[in-house]
């Protein structure tokens, strides 16, 4: 062999070493970031199942865009848009945009066996059950309120207070539909999450349905009987009011209303600090060092309504919430849980991903009830109901969500990688080009594939 010949063999020799050490490194590390797109053994596209060495053969960069060439047609498929992150399984949320609220009213009779002493409840002449039914339902867009009647004057004394009267069951059940069109219906956050709106939903409802009956309170002389026992720490403070405004804010009250926020730093009584109170709010004035408390609570709530205080509104939400998770929340875990499962059941892995931020969105869109923000005075308690989530249903969660993962497709897998960024596209197409390009060589030079 010429000297010429060997020299230039040495050199190309060096190069390939050079080079493959290189690029051996490379994708080592570009492998380890990305795991599950560079060892995908299977690539649908366009209905055609390939390889992964017949998928980097078909795709070329073209004006900045990377495009997949169809053998069949020579058309080009644009693999930026095939890889956008997609969040499926709004189906019902977009469904819920369309409807219109239906009502409908169920007369239920109910009779006294007195033999037995129960009570049972007619749906008709003889389809009856000896436990009260619930009050009211929502199903989409169908609203049913039950309205029980006895021919009995003592037992029908009884019923009133389940009645849309003096209940308000309309109310509680029109916020559950305002909630699901606001979006708790949506995909794009997490089962625990939704597990947690679900039970915010409910404490919504509740709120609705209070501010209806304080309503009626209030048109009505004040009389305590439109405030039904399902509100009886709301009624309670209502009794405390009527006496004194010192009673009204007492300490357990007070720690509703402001949620723990500081209240040792109350340094003085609470006469004294509702008698401060009371000259500020007429005259304003400067806030003493003992009650600064008070300044970061109301900097955080510029509150603006009528007929209720920023105090009262507070109260009312944080009663409202404190008195459904210790007297509601047990009985619905499972049906909480099972109904976050049932709105994800059409999303994808991307659909079941949180995003803070719309979350919170959300929570203040669900929660304006007659103009008010609620939501600000409870903001982040739904994580409350999460921490008490049992073991049994993050399971369920955890298993659910696993499915999902291992059905995602490659592109799937792009989107959530990449989270539609182009530069970041452009890297992943460009390392799988790379691969297969070193692959080719190093068969080539290893004389495999002849």
């Amino acid at each position: 062999m010429k000297k010429k010949n060997k020299i230039w063999l040495g050199f190309t020799l060096t190069s390939a070493l050079l080079t493959g050490t290189s690029l051996g490194g490379y994708y080592y590390t570009m492998e380890h970031f990305e795991p599950a797109l560079y060892h995908e053994e299977r690539i649908v596209i366009n209905g055609d199942t390939l390889s992964q060495a017949e998928f980097a053969e078909r795709i070329e960069k073209e004006n900045g865009v990377w495009y997949y060439q169809a053998p069949e047609d020579s058309s080009k498929i644009d693999l930026y848009a095939l890889s956008d992150y997609k969040i499926k399984g709004d189906r019902r949320y977009r469904l819920y945009q369309n409807l219109e609220l239906e009502k409908s009213v169920d007369t239920i009779l109910v009779k006294r066996d007195n033999q037995e002493k129960k009570l049972y409840y007619f749906y008709g002449p003889n389809d009856s059950i000896s436990n009260l039914p619930s009050m009211g339902s929502m199903d989409w867009n169908k609203l049913n309120i039950r309205h029980f009647v006895s021919d009995d004057p003592k037992i029908q004394a009884q019923l009133e207070i389940y009645n849309n009267a003096l209940n308000c069951t309309e109310d509680h059940e029109k916020q559950h539909f305002k909630g699901a069109q606001a979006g708790l219906m949506r995909s794009g956050r997490s089962y625990e999450t939704v597990f947690g709106d679900n039970c915010m939903d409910e404490v919504a409802a509740n709120i609705a349905q209070l501010m209806r009956q304080r309503r009626n309170y209030q048109q009505h002389g004040e009389d305590e009987k439109y405030i039904t026992p399902r509100f009886n720490f709301y009624k309670e403070w209502l009794k405390k009011a009527s006496h004194s405004e010192e009673a009204k804010y007492s300490p357990s009250s007070l720690k509703t209303i402001f949620a723990d926020t500081c209240m040792c730093e109350i340094s003085d009584s609470i006469a004294e600090f509702l008698k401060w109170r009371q000259g500020f709010v007429n005259k304003g004035g400067q806030i003493p060092l003992g009650y600064k408390f008070y300044d970061k609570w109301l900097l955080r709530f510029p509150f603006q309504a009528e007929n209720i205080s920023v105090e009262e509104a507070a109260f009312i939400a944080n009663g409202v919430f404190d008195s459904w998770k210790k007297e509601k929340f047990p009985i619905y875990i499972k049906r909480n849980a099972d109904r976050a499962i049932y709105i994800l059941r059409e999303a994808n892995y991307n659909g079941c991903q949180d995003n803070p931020k719309e979350h919170a969105q959300l929570m203040h869109q669900v929660f304006l009830i007659e103009g008010i923000d609620f939501y600000q005075f409870i903001e982040g308690r739904e994580q409350e109901f999460i921490n008490d989530l049992p073991q049994k249903q993050q399971e369920r969660f955890s298993s659910l969500l696993k499915i999902k993962k291992n059905q995602m497709s490659y592109f799937e897998k792009v989107g959530q990688l990449t989270q539609n960024s182009p530069t970041k596209k452009d890297i992943h197409f460009q390392n799988v080009k790379r691969k297969h390009e070193w692959n080719k060589l190093t068969n080539k030079i290893l004389g495999r594939g002849r």
